[in-house]
């Protein structure tokens, strides 16, 4: 179904899945052209980023968004908003906080995350 509601959770499942690094899981949310783009200007693929996150490149212990905003569009959702990660990336520990952009096109078989970019916040 293409509601807030079912947008809301498919994020929720992906956060659960990339701190336990469910790469099975995250490979059926994510669409075979997901643009992941870090606020470091790195651009990933959905494979190179499925990649980091089973090898322990990249190893999420927590996500956490707020001051979301959902807008939908026909079978397009975006999600906006604030997002603060633990994160640890080439075994260096970060707390990062940054504001996001995610698009999500809902198909047959539910939402699938299509792009994702944060930019640093200076708060």
């Amino acid at each position: 179904m293409n509601t807030r509601e079912s947008l809301t959770e498919a994020d929720r499942v992906r956060r659960g899945a990339m701190i336990n690094a469910q790469t099975d899981l995250l490979s059926g949310m994510f669409d075979d052209d997901l643009l992941w783009i870090h606020a470091s200007g790195v651009i990933d693929s959905k494979q190179s980023l499925l990649t980091s996150i089973d090898s322990g490149r990249l190893d999420y212990t927590s996500i956490e968004p707020s001051n979301e905003r959902i807008r939908l569009y026909d079978n397009i959702g975006l999600i906006t908003g604030s997002i603060a990660l633990d994160v640890t990336i080439d075994q260096v520990a970060r707390n990062v906080r940054n504001l996001f952009t995610s698009v999500w096109q809902h198909t047959s078989s539910g939402w699938r995350l299509v792009n994702w970019q944060t930019s640093r916040w200076h708060a």
